[in-house]
């Protein structure tokens, strides 16, 4: 929410939580912990989530979901418009989170992004899955080949 606060947005998952007992103080912590393990620039979560730039306000978005603790992730295009250095510190996040035992599913429109994340694909044509494929086996033009082509390997 653009006109929301960082430290606003990432209350909103746990906002439940906060209603019971309103408090302020504790809510401006969780934030800046976050702010600080994401990197989050400019590192004030007083600051409109508007005003930052477009890998600040996505690495918010996944402080946000962050917050309650998610053992799943469903990902649309989560690095699409940000800079190389936000990329990657989103999909080190991501993986982060695998690696603690969440699931996370994600769909990019770069077949690239995938295949520096992924360890299971589906190819899919028409609708349907035609292909189970896993990204490390093959380059990244092979990858992109196949889902261009909408072709099995």
């Amino acid at each position: 929410v653009g006109s929301l606060s960082v430290a606003a947005n990432m209350a909103l998952p746990t906002a439940r939580s906060f209603l019971r007992l309103v408090r302020p103080d504790r809510e401006r912590r969780r934030a800046d912990a976050q702010i600080t393990a994401l990197n989050i620039q400019p590192a004030a979560a007083d600051v409109p989530v508007s005003a930052l730039s477009g890998g600040n306000q996505q690495k918010v978005i996944i402080g946000r979901w962050l917050m309650g603790r998610p053992v799943a992730w469903l990902l649309d295009d989560p690095t699409r418009g940000v800079d190389a250095q936000a990329q990657a510190a989103i999909y080190q996040i991501i993986t982060g989170q695998v690696k603690a035992g969440a699931c996370a599913l994600a769909y990019a429109a770069d077949p690239r992004e995938l295949h520096q994340v992924c360890t299971r694909g589906l190819l899919i044509a028409g609708g349907r899955i035609i292909s189970e494929i896993d990204p490390r086996q093959l380059t990244a033009d092979e990858l992109e080949r196949l889902v261009s082509e909408g072709t099995t390997p």
